[in-house]
Parts: C-alpha cells; structure tokens; sequence
C-alpha cells in the first residue's frame, strides 16, 4: 500500500483547446428561456436522477471506529515496510510511521504499535479515536452544507445519443444547443473548470472504510474526495459521455439552481429534434435570428442504422429571415 493507492478516478481537465464543442440537451421550452434570458441554468446535485449521483450524504453509513480501524492497519503496514512511500501523507501520519519504522527490534515495534494503533477500538488510545471522530463529524457537517451550495452545469461531447434525446430533450421534441469551448464565455463570473466524468464499473475505495482512512491521511485527500464525488458515476451513466463544471454558491438558498450568464458568441449550433413542435422551433428561430444571427440551425433526422444525422435548416432559415426584414421594413414605414 503507498499514498497513491487510492486510484485517481478522473481524466485530465478538459483542455480548451483539445475539445471544440460541447452539448447541451434540452427541453424547447428551456431552450426558449435560455436563448431569450442569455442563460444557463446550472442545478443542484441534490435535482439529479442519479441517486449515486454526488453522494447526499458523507461516509454512508460508516462508524468512526471502522475508520479509524482501517487508519490504523494502513499506518502499522507502513511501519512494518519501509519500502512503502509516504510523502504524500499528513506530516502527523508521517511522523509516527517514521518513529515506528526508527525501532531496531520487532519487539519494540510490536509494543509501540500496540500503544499507538490498538486495532481494536475498544483498546485504542482515546486521542486517536477521539480526533477521527471529529474530523468524520466535521467533514458531513461541511459536505451538508457544501452540497446545499453547490451548482453544476452538465454537458455532453456528442449531440446524436439517442437516448439522451429521449430522456432530456423531451422524447426527442426539444433542442440540443451546441457551445464552444471558451470556458469563461460559458461561465460568465465563475472560475471554474471543465471535467470529464468517469465511468467506473467497480465501486470506488472511497466508498470503503480503507478508502476513507487513506483519503484522510493524505495531503491530496481533499483534492480526491471532491473528485470522487463530483466527477465518477457508475458506469451505467457511460452513454451520456459527460462533462461538468462545478462551483459553490456563497450562501444556502431554497431556490435549488442558479442561472448563469454566457456570451452569445459561445452558442454556435442548434439542433431542433425529429419531433420538435412547429410552433417551438418557431419561436427559436426568431430568437436566433434577431439575437444570435451567427448560430447556425439544424434538423436531426432518424437515418437507417440506428444514427441521428443533422440537416441545416437553410431554406427554412431563409425563408423566416426574409419575412423578419419584410416585416421591420414595415414597422419602419409606419404601415
């Protein structure tokens, strides 16, 4: 076992300039809302199907004692190896793993683990179990009101999932907005910063008393806790190829989304769906053509194969284009 034992359970950031665009899948209606208030509406994970999806709760269901037990066997395994690397541990986890390993005879390892790091719970030194008991009590206070706080937008790296048009564009009726990849144009105000999830099959160390002892000793535990719980999902999820960013409001609020600003410039494409109502794909038309005339429009069609292939709307878009001049001309005549 070594402080990098806890697998890392993310990809890379998301660099700006190795992806172009990404998807947003929709609903018309929200569509219509967010071209019309220059918005995106970034929600709470506590709002998500997934009930796996951002844990609601911290450690589940674990007892400090198994904790601090699992804490325990990690630090005695390191005193009894040297070779095991421990740089990346709190510097108090270093020092008694240090000390111990300092003693030349086996017996006197035996006694110091056995006053240090009783394994059983009932026998452990009190401070031990006292300070992992406050640290766990004081993390799920933390992560309560942290997830109460926070805000993520989702997006996709592909715009013809099926079923991702089927479950959040509206039974394929809705749109799919595709964005650049100016992060900041996305996030007007907030630093924050593209992930991809990751789909892992086996559920996670974190998720083990093992895990947790090893994510609390270490010096990037922080760093891979918020990784684990806002970035990896079962790989049931794998279909929707997702990407996020996530930040924290400044305050709890009952309201349980945030709509964010972003430039129009970072809206590039919209895709209506092969059921998209008439009278919606209307009245984005015109919100596009009098606001973002630089968007282009496209028809998913159904093609054989199992494949969804866009379609510009070119002689549609034409067609409404002429109508909108015709009809400013009028208003400017006084007719």
């Amino acid at each position: 076992m070594n402080s990098n034992a806890l697998k890392e359970p993310m990809p890379d950031n998301v660099n700006e300039n190795s992806r172009r665009v990404f998807y947003k899948y929709i609903t018309a209606k929200v569509a219509i809302k967010t071209l019309k208030n220059e918005t995106l509406r970034w929600s709470s994970p506590l709002c998500f199907n997934d009930p796996f999806d951002v844990p609601r709760t911290l450690a589940g269901d674990m007892k400090y004692s198994d904790i601090s037990t699992a804490m325990a066997c990690v630090i005695e395994k390191c005193i009894w190896n040297p070779q095991i690397e421990i740089g990346g541990f709190h510097n108090r986890a270093q020092e008694v793993i240090n000390d111990g390993r300092g003693l030349k005879s086996q017996k006197d390892k035996e006694i110091y683990i056995k006053s240090h790091l009783a394994r059983d719970p009932n026998t452990r030194p009190m401070k031990l179990r006292k300070k992992t008991e406050e640290v766990l009590k004081e993390s799920r206070q933390s992560f309560l009101e942290r997830i109460q706080k926070m805000r993520i937008l989702c997006l996709s790296l592909e715009r013809d999932i099926v079923s991702m048009w089927y479950h959040y564009a509206e039974k394929h009726r809705g749109v799919v907005l595709e964005f650049d990849n100016n992060i900041s144009s996305i996030s007007v105000g907030r630093n924050s910063k593209f992930h991809c999830v990751d789909y892992q099959e086996n559920l996670p160390e974190i998720f083990t008393a093992k895990g947790w002892a090893e994510m609390m000793m270490s010096t990037a535990g922080y760093e891979k806790f918020t990784q684990y719980h806002l970035y990896v999902k079962k790989s049931d999820w794998e279909y929707e190829k997702e990407c996020r960013i996530a930040f924290m409001e400044k305050e709890i609020n009952a309201q349980k989304y945030t709509d964010v600003p972003f430039s129009k410039e970072s809206i590039l494409k919209i895709y209506f769906g092969p059921k998209t109502r008439p009278r919606h794909k209307k009245r984005l038309m015109k919100l596009i053509l009098k606001r973002y005339p630089h968007v282009q429009a496209y028809d998913m069609k159904f093609e054989f194969g199992w494949k969804m292939t866009p379609v510009p709307v070119k002689d549609v878009k034409r067609r409404w284009l002429d109508l909108f001049k015709f009809n400013k001309h009028r208003k400017n005549c006084g007719s």
